[in-house]
């Protein structure tokens, strides 16, 4: 048997790439995280995902991992509803099974992180009835989920009483559906 020259190192060096894909990071994780964490905060979701991609090889059970993720899909120009939507249930299920422990370093107790899943599904609900009245969808079918969005804001705010961006999400959404409801029954006699 004839081999070509080198062949065996460039087996090895090929073998070596891969095993780097795999699980060798080139930066901390955790530098990772908080540097796509810092990206959200501009809303530079786009420019966050690589970084969260990248630390989530690294942490695949990280419930801050999939929550980032999931805003880096809710958050984009055109969203990517049901992958965002499933990353915040990642996140969530992750959550339980890490006993509560979720790594985002910002002074958010579990509890607060927990709400914060409640209002970014929330959130999903919300830009999926955009895009639904967009498209002309009915409008007991928008409400199906506009009800959605505001038992996922009670959730939350059962969870963090004092976050003001839920307060003012259910008052919205309380608002919006008694609206909603007032208006559907507008011409019927009792």
């Amino acid at each position: 048997m004839s081999s070509q020259p080198g062949g065996n190192a460039g087996f090895a060096f090929a073998l070596l790439l891969a095993l780097c894909a795999a699980g060798c990071t080139r930066e901390d994780p955790e530098a990772l995280l908080e540097r796509a964490y810092a990206l959200g905060q501009d809303y530079a979701w786009q420019e966050a995902r690589p970084l969260v991609v990248e630390y989530l090889h690294a942490r695949p059970d990280s419930p801050a991992g999939h929550y980032l993720l999931g805003r880096c899909y809710l958050h984009r120009a055109t969203p990517a509803l049901r992958i965002a939507l499933g990353e915040f249930d990642t996140a969530a299920a992750a959550l339980e099974r890490n006993g509560g422990a979720h790594h985002l370093d910002d002074g958010m107790t579990t509890e607060q992180f927990r709400a914060a899943l409640h209002k970014e599904t929330a959130r999903v609900h919300l830009r999926w009835c955009h895009e639904a009245m967009e498209h002309g969808l009915p409008e007991a079918g928008i409400r199906v989920r506009l009800e959605a969005a505001l038992e996922r804001v009670r959730r939350g705010r059962a969870l963090d009483p004092e976050d003001a961006g839920l307060a003012e999400m259910e008052e919205t959404l309380t608002g919006l559906l008694r609206g909603r409801g007032a208006g559907q029954g507008r011409g019927r006699t009792a």
